[in-house]
């Protein structure tokens, strides 16, 4: 509760790994004593695991984002003549039943 409360009055978001330790360590204080985020190694390492795990769900996003708008030159007859044509590659997946 004490680390939502800080993350709200400050305007700042903790990662999860963060979170987690920060709430550790203040159950681990003396009862009334002020939040406060430790300047150690441990906060210091979860803040860049957190920073890391960011990045990579950033760069999946972004590889799942061009998975998904992949487009390929196939010919199809129209009017009995063929035609390349840009095709959706996912749609044209599911129009096969295909899943990859």
């Amino acid at each position: 509760a004490r680390v939502q409360e800080h993350e709200d009055a400050e305007g700042v978001q903790l990662g999860d790994i963060t979170r987690h330790h920060l709430t550790v360590h203040q159950a681990r204080q003396p009862d009334g004593s002020e939040f406060s985020i430790p300047n150690d190694n441990t906060t210091r390492q979860a803040q860049r695991l957190d920073e890391r795990r960011r990045a990579l769900d950033q760069e999946e996003a972004l590889a799942n984002n061009d998975r998904d708008h992949t487009t390929k030159k196939i010919k199809i007859q129209l009017f009995g003549t063929w035609v390349e044509v840009p095709v959706d590659v996912n749609s044209l997946r599911q129009a096969l039943g295909s899943s990859g």
